[in-house]
């Protein structure tokens, strides 16, 4: 299995919108990166709030090393595109802060 891109997820409380404010402004230096909207409140299975910014393979290890270097402190979680929401999001997942626990039961009740 290959994965095509992946969703990296910046994790904040609602102190440290700034912070997240901040680290976009610098990803827009990057053309192929999408920048999802900064969501205050948490959203579908992330347990705080987030912004979503969509990576292709091709720029995977240039966008891991530089939140490695750029996070301001704040977690980022990492995941796979894959089809398979539950997986992307359990076994398929990596972590640069501390890990958060999921909302895992968000994807099961969507497929009832």
């Amino acid at each position: 299995m290959s994965f095509d891109q992946y969703h990296f997820h910046i994790y904040f409380n609602k102190d440290e919108v700034h912070k997240v404010d901040h680290i976009i402004d610098k990803l827009r230096d990057f053309e192929r990166l999408k920048i999802g909207r900064v969501r205050v409140n948490p959203v579908g299975p992330h347990p705080t709030g987030s912004c979503q910014i969509t990576v292709l393979k091709p720029d995977f290890m240039e966008m891991l090393d530089w939140f490695l270097l750029n996070r301001e402190g704040l977690s980022v979680f990492i995941h796979p595109v894959s089809g398979d929401d539950i997986k992307d999001h359990s076994d398929y997942t990596i972590w640069i802060g501390g890990s958060r626990e999921l909302n895992l039961d968000f994807f099961r009740k969507s497929f009832n």
